[in-house]
């Protein structure tokens, strides 16, 4: 994790927005930083984390676009840092964090934009870009927005406000392969 990440989730993450809270943290696996910490010291009623593969931070082992048997609109908050870029079937995944959130819950995701380097783990196929993000979540409030001022990406912090999901399936990102170099 980018220290420009890690202090994304220092200024957002908070108390109101925790504690008490049922919480899903998509993309768990501790390798380089996480926010868990910062999220258990604020007393979640239930945190769970997920990855592809066991390890520091994992409690379920299950992909993203695979979460859609859980409960629908059961979380107050979920978390996915890292992790969109990597996932073949993005739009599954994303509609999936949608149909878990409760309407007024809380979805925080970063991911890496165009000219950031090739990164398999263990895949790498996509690069989003605000207009993106924008356009994905236009069924949410966006409360925040932002360019990460590390590396190239997208730190963003959005509000459910209904049931209805917006359609992603005629979205086009920007893929990546091998082959791909910076900008």
């Amino acid at each position: 994790m980018h220290s420009s990440i890690m202090d994304f989730g220092k200024r957002v993450l908070n108390r109101d927005m925790i504690e008490g809270k049922i919480i899903l943290n998509i993309g768990a696996l501790n390798i380089n930083g996480s926010w868990e910490g910062i999220i258990r010291s604020f007393n979640p009623k239930f945190y769970i984390g997920t990855d592809i593969q066991d390890g520091d931070g994992v409690d379920l082992i299950v992909k993203a676009e695979n979460l859609d048997h859980i409960y629908p609109s059961i979380f107050d908050l979920i978390i996915s840092t890292e992790v969109i870029e990597h996932i073949e079937p993005w739009n599954k995944a994303i509609d999936n964090m949608k149909f878990l959130l409760k309407v007024g819950g809380v979805l925080i995701i970063t991911t890496r934009s165009k000219g950031f380097h090739y990164h398999p783990y263990p895949h790498d196929y996509w690069r989003y870009d605000l207009s993106d993000m924008e356009n994905i979540f236009s069924d949410f409030d966006i409360l925040i927005l932002e360019e990460d001022p590390e590396a190239p990406g997208i730190m963003m912090l959005a509000r459910k406000i209904s049931e209805k999901q917006k359609c992603l399936d005629n979205i086009k990102l920007f893929k990546v392969d091998k082959n791909y170099k910076k900008l």
